[in-house]
């Protein structure tokens, strides 16, 4: 009887356990504290995440590992009581709205090492009733252990100035908390510091219309209009950096007129992603284009020895 009630729970886990998704997965990986995902993806416990794969940094394998995350303590388990298929623990719905809601602390395994650890709580919840159809799923990530790197990358490193890296590192410490207006005006002195540097370093590159640019740079010397030099800098660029469909530098630079008293602090979380995300898109397009070149510079050298 005991065997047989052990495999009865094991195949009512399985078959309700949640569907992997994705999108959840990446969530977790990649967002910073707080900030919420909406889902239909069906959660019914906290059972739901055990076994879920999460790629997250292992500082034994110095690389993104998939974790296998687990309930912890081992304890909770029995809180919750044993798994039912057809709804969730009754101690984790509202006993007046039947509103899901939980808290859940997990213990994440490195499935490469076997020996790196991290710890991640996950909070889910829901507006209406787990009852009713078309009910939506929040996900937020309340804590997590060790916290995102804020490492910046080599090719902002190699790129910006002593000052703006260590801007650059409380952007992202901003980030990864979730406080928008911080790292939003953190980006924005960025941009505001390097935007021409950014230009001239195309200009540097060498290619097809790289001339046209440096004399739109002279031109802005000048007159200093500086509007007017990345409106018409999108013409001369690279077609690694026109790929986005629209000008970047016009993108960043957009950013420095926006009055940031204005905005929410959700609304300069969201415009802050965005800004670091057109960052780093010109900073490594820039470090790739020269990288190229060196080497295909070393390479005909090499040929003509």
């Amino acid at each position: 009887p005991q065997l047989l009630e052990v495999l009865i729970n094991l195949l009512l886990k399985q078959t309700n356990v949640m569907k992997f998704d994705k999108r959840i997965a990446d969530f977790l990986s990649t967002e910073p504290l707080y900030k919420k995902l909406e889902t239909k993806v069906e959660i019914m416990s906290p059972y739901d995440f055990d076994d879920f794969g999460v790629k997250f940094y292992c500082s034994l394998e110095q690389s993104d590992q998939t974790h296998k995350l687990e309930l912890y303590p081992s304890s909770s388990k029995a809180h919750y009581g044993s798994f039912r298929g057809d709804s969730p623990p009754e101690v984790l719905l509202n006993s007046e709205t039947n509103q899901l809601h939980f808290i859940q602390h997990y213990k994440g395994i490195c499935q490469s090492c076997k020996s790196h650890s991290l710890d991640v709580l996950i909070e889910v919840s829901t507006k209406e009733s787990f009852y009713e159809s078309g009910r939506m799923f929040t996900i937020r990530k309340l804590g997590q252990y060790p916290a995102h790197s804020i490492k910046p990358d080599n090719e902002f490193n190699n790129y910006l100035g002593e000052e703006d890296i260590e801007y650059y590192k409380k952007a992202l410490m901003n980030l990864s908390h979730s406080y928008g207006i911080g790292a939003y005006a953190y980006l924005r002195k960025i941009v505001e510091n390097e935007i021409i540097k950014l230009i001239k370093s195309v200009a540097e590159l060498n290619f097809e219309h790289s001339q046209k640019l440096k004399a739109l740079i002279e031109q802005h010397e000048k007159k200093h209009n500086i509007a007017t030099l990345i409106d018409k800098s999108y013409e001369y660029l690279p077609e690694s950096l026109k790929s986005l469909g629209v000008n970047p530098f016009k993108l960043l630079y957009g950013e420095l007129s926006i009055g940031i008293h204005k905005l929410t602090d959700e609304d300069c979380l969201e415009r802050a992603t965005s800004l670091n995300d057109i960052l780093k898109f010109v900073i490594k397009r820039i470090y790739e284009e020269k990288t190229e070149i060196v080497n295909i510079k070393k390479a005909i050298r090499k040929l003509n020895e």
